[in-house]
């Protein structure tokens, strides 16, 4: 009977995978969930993307004061660095995933399962999101969060031991080797690209670009006089009176532009009317149509600021359309939401009055940009946007200035 003894090895340990092998490992695999959450929140019904939730939240949360001094700072770049901030961080934790999975692969897999949980309770406060869709894209990027971190960081190759029966046979490794791990990187490299192809595929930008492009807008029946396009202020580097639209600054608290399909796009006017109804993108477009140079601006623009521009605003008069649903009395405050939640109000008599404030649907003779609020938006000529310039317009509610607070109203600004 042979008797199994083991020994003391005389070989070489094989040395242990580089660190940076473990970081590709990480970064790969966090790469992999993100991308796969992103794809489920857009496929996934009441599922919405979990990295823009997330910095919906930082915006929320964001004390006042550094708000501003970011707008201050960085002005229309505060949405993308925002945004490259939190991956820069969920990078860096997934990079040490990696490495704390080579030795404490349980504490690695319960961060992985922490940052989907916060990814879930950053998705449910969405106006887009469900419970239940916030929850299955929070699965997804945990399961493949976990599943990738297993496959890429296989537990440290340790030799065996060799049988006394054996001894001239060489230690057998456990683990995966550099060869083995290059190619599993490689297929999940290309995994995570074709997949990142996908999501560009099924975003909704691309449409909607496209519906907005193939649209025209009607003649106006009242036209703007002069045309400010072609003033000459004989001031040399001066920029121009009007601000071509891709020029025109954007401020608002959407990081993901919210893309408003206008086939099935309607505005509901409600609240204190006599007669509530919506209207269609079509039905608005039938409309008697007017256009105004309107100059509009940003309450947080400085003197000599870049955050105001005028533009030919063409659409349809919110006094016209107020008329039709019927202002009951006491009805102070007109309250403007959006489809992604941003509400600002402003008195009923700033849409009742001759200032032309108007359900915009066009700007500087073509339809609204989608980044300014294509189908459709609010333009109150006298007021700053956080009161009145509500985007992709979802409703108009009629109320009073005492029974409801616009989006900054509690973050200490005033009513209007």
């Amino acid at each position: 009977m042979t008797t199994t003894v083991e020994r003391p090895l005389e070989v070489d340990v094989p040395p242990a995978r580089p660190r940076a092998f473990s970081v590709l490992a990480g970064l790969l695999a966090g790469a992999g969930a993100l991308v796969s959450a992103e794809i489920a929140g857009r496929v996934v019904p009441g599922g919405v993307s979990p990295v823009f939730a997330l910095g919906n939240r930082v915006v929320e949360f964001t004390p006042d004061g550094l708000r501003q001094a970011s707008i201050r700072a960085f002005g229309t770049l505060d949405k993308p660095l925002l945004l490259g901030g939190i991956l820069l961080v969920v990078a860096a934790l997934a990079a040490w995933c990696g490495v704390l999975a080579e030795r404490r692969r349980r504490a690695a897999e319960l961060i992985v399962v922490g940052l989907g949980v916060v990814l879930v309770l950053s998705s449910i406060p969405d106006t887009a999101a469900t419970l239940v869709g916030a929850l299955w894209v929070g699965v997804v990027a945990i399961a493949v969060g976990v599943a990738l971190l297993r496959w890429l960081t296989p537990r440290a190759a340790v030799p065996k031991p060799v049988a006394e029966s054996d001894p001239g046979a060489a230690p057998a490794a456990a683990g995966v080797d550099r060869r083995h791990f290059l190619k599993r990187t490689a297929i999940v490299g290309f995994a995570t690209v074709s997949a990142g192809g996908l999501l560009k595929m099924l975003d909704a930008r691309a449409r909607v670009g496209a519906l907005r492009d193939a649209l025209g807008l009607p003649t106006p029946a009242r036209l703007a006089t002069g045309n400010l396009a072609a003033a000459d202020l004989g001031v040399p580097g001066i920029t121009p009176v009007v601000t071509p639209n891709a020029s025109f600054y954007r401020i608002d608290v959407a990081l993901l532009v919210p893309q408003v399909d206008p086939r099935t796009y309607s505005v509901a006017i409600g609240g204190m009317v006599d007669r509530p109804f919506s209207l269609s993108y079509e039905q608005l477009l039938d409309m008697p149509q007017v256009e105004a140079d309107i100059t509009i601006q940003c309450v947080s623009n400085e003197v000599g600021g870049d955050l105001i521009g005028l533009a030919r605003w063409q659409g349809v008069l919110l006094r016209d359309v107020l008329a039709m649903a019927g202002v009951q009395p006491g009805a102070d405050q007109i309250v403007g939401t959006s489809v992604d939640g941003w509400t600002g109000g402003f008195p009923t008599s700033y849409g009742l009055d001759d200032r032309n404030a108007m359900i915009a649907l066009g700007m500087n003779g073509e339809p609204l940009p989608v980044i300014h609020g294509f189908p459709a938006r609010l333009i109150v000529p006298g007021l700053y946007g956080y009161v009145s310039a509500t985007k992709w317009l979802e409703s108009i509610t009629l109320t009073t200035l005492a029974d409801f607070d616009g989006f900054w109203i509690p973050r200490g600004w005033g009513k209007f």
